[in-house]
């Protein structure tokens, strides 16, 4: 089997050399993306570390984001008006931030902090001010919970359910009531497996007041391995599945899906594996169907292996399936952004895709400003059943649709994204795809035998959908487009060729006919065998796409620097810095 290595330098020459920018004139304001934790309560942490009393303060939340700079001067972090106490405040690397999201491609940064007991109740906003320039709202809601740990030392059952530390996370998950939060620190024992995976959650949090399990700040907390599963959201087939949970900053590995997330369920910050992973499934599947289910910051390496089957992927946004009956209830706002997958062996990076006569619609899916590198299939698929609007933004893929083929055959197509979405049953106007500013490059299998199954971008015409695709980079040297999916034959539906404009293709001759105001031309890479795809001085990508409303979910780049809403952007998914 070829080895996928071209970027397995990256890691390396980055992790040593690169430093957060500083937050000086020339930067932008800070900017925050994403947190662990959007409520809690504001008091009853027995947490005495920082010397703060026992039982004051509340909850430990974790903020990423970028142009953070240092908690120094009037830097500090607000809390539904209320300043909040700092555990850490810097690079978002380990062990604060298991998932490496400054790796030099992405340039995150991360502040962990104690929410006051003088932040006003209700629903608010976390809000950082870094010399005096104050960033973006995150929601945050304060509200009634409890607060419990886990420790090396603690003791399963001491005092009765209602007291901690406890001494593993099986226990403790178990004593958790809706809106109660669970730390863990070094050294916990790790779970045994439990029916097929480490952490079976048997109970379910509410709307708004979730269970969670967080590691504590700079712990390492490994669940599951390669022979059992780490998450598995159930209770019984007569009760249901456990719902609304958060799991956040925790090392996951699986045998086959380590994380099989249900409704209300957020993954975050977390480092997750699966290096036997091979069947029908991903290392993080929503089989079990489900809506409002969020995978934000996390980092994905070593999931699959060279025996994986082609249906084995590592995230897999799926549904309920049925070939009978009524059809089943659409699952909606299913959130894949700001993560870091590299070096993966299972086919596609995110598989969004069902099946069955009478199944679920996959509605409402978001994929952004996720850094995709060294994928063996595809980077993303919007599959079949993949209904309603969906956005894929701002994502960085390097090097996927690499190959080798499956032992179970092709793995489908070999692209940076894979398009084959729709349902008969919502016709064209009931999908729209939006493709907006991504950076493609390297995309495709230039060894493969089997015709038309590698390039840059399929768009499989056979489906029903509306296309939206706009100001994107595509540079590949195998087919921008494969052959056989975007034609006109008469059994392929023509499409608008307004719903292609201001893109800049790039390394396979001419751009397509199709495409308007488009660029065909060397996009000028600062460094692309490092894999930093930002654009240099003279790139002709500066300034060929069109403004961007403020407020939008395009008005950021993959940076978290503005984009402009009264003249033309850049193309691609960053923004060239003034």
């Amino acid at each position: 089997m070829r080895r996928l290595s071209v970027l397995l330098l990256i890691a390396g020459a980055f992790l040593g050399g690169w430093s957060a920018p500083r937050a000086d004139a020339a930067s932008p304001a800070p900017r925050l993306f994403f947190s662990d934790l959007e409520s809690g309560p504001k008091s009853g942490n027995s947490d005495t570390s920082l010397g703060q009393t026992a039982g004051q303060d509340g909850v430990i939340v974790s903020v990423w984001g970028a142009f953070l700079g240092q908690a120094q001067g009037d830097s500090k972090v607000l809390v539904n008006g209320a300043e909040a106490r700092v555990y850490y405040w810097g690079d978002a690397v380990s062990p604060y931030s298991p998932a490496n999201l400054n790796n030099g491609i992405q340039r995150m940064q991360l502040a962990i902090f104690q929410v006051s007991q003088r932040a006003r109740d209700g629903r608010g906003e976390i809000t950082v001010t870094v010399q005096g320039t104050r960033s973006n709202p995150l929601p945050f809601t304060v509200r009634a919970g409890r607060i419990f740990f886990v420790t090396a030392t603690g003791r399963d059952g001491a005092g009765g359910a209602w007291r901690s530390p406890w001494r593993t996370i099986q226990y403790g998950k178990d004593q958790l009531a809706p809106g109660d939060t669970l730390y863990v620190g070094n050294g916990v024992k790790q779970p045994s497996s439990q029916e097929g995976a480490a952490l079976m959650v048997r109970r379910s949090g509410s709307p708004g007041s979730p269970m969670a399990v967080v590691a504590y700040p700079g712990a390492q907390v490994t669940i599951g391995s390669p022979a059992a599963d780490a998450i598995n959201g159930y209770i019984s087939d007569r009760e249901g599945p456990a719902i609304h949970w958060t799991f956040a900053k925790l090392t996951l590995v699986g045998q086959v899906t380590t994380v099989n997330m249900r409704t209300g369920f957020r993954l975050v910050g977390s480092n997750i594996s699966a290096p036997n992973g091979s069947a029908a499934d991903g290392t993080v599947a929503t089989g079990g169907g489900g809506s409002d289910i969020a995978i934000l910051g996390n980092e994905f390496a070593n999931c699959g292996n060279d025996k994986s089957i082609s249906l084995y992927h590592v995230v897999y946004i799926s549904a309920d399936r049925t070939d009978s009956g009524a059809r089943l209830p659409a699952v909606t706002n299913r959130e894949i952004g700001w993560n870091y997958f590299h070096d993966n062996l299972a086919n596609r990076a995110v598989n969004i895709y069902s099946q069955g006569t009478r199944s679920s619609f996959l509605d409402g899916n978001s994929v952004h400003d996720n850094l995709i590198v060294n994928q063996r299939g595809d980077g993303i698929l919007l599959g079949w059943y993949t209904t309603g609007e969906t956005w894929v933004y701002n994502n960085v893929v390097i090097n996927a649709g690499l190959g080798p083929a499956f032992v179970d055959g092709p793995g489908s197509a070999y692209t940076c994204l894979d398009i084959r979405a729709g349902h008969d049953e919502r016709g064209q106007g009931g999908t729209r795809l939006h493709i907006h500013h991504n950076t493609f490059s390297g995309c495709g299998w230039a060894q493969s035998d089997v015709p038309n199954e590698t390039g840059a971008i399929a768009f499989v015409a056979s489906q029903n959908y509306t296309l939206d695709v706009h100001a994107n980079i595509i540079h590949s040297t195998t087919p921008y487009v494969i052959p056989e999916v975007y034609t006109n034959r008469k059994d392929v539906p023509r499409r608008d060729p307004a719903a292609f404009s201001h893109n800049l293709w790039f390394g396979a001759g001419p751009e397509p006919g199709f495409d308007s105001n488009s660029v065909n031309a060397d996009p000028q890479f600062v460094n692309p065998k490092a894999g930093d795809l930002r654009l240099g001085a003279s790139s002709p990508a500066i300034g060929r796409g069109a403004p961007v409303a403020e407020g939008s979910r395009l008005s950021h780049d993959f940076d978290g620097r503005p984009r402009p809403s009264t003249q033309p952007a850049d193309l691609g998914a960053f923004q060239r810095a003034p």
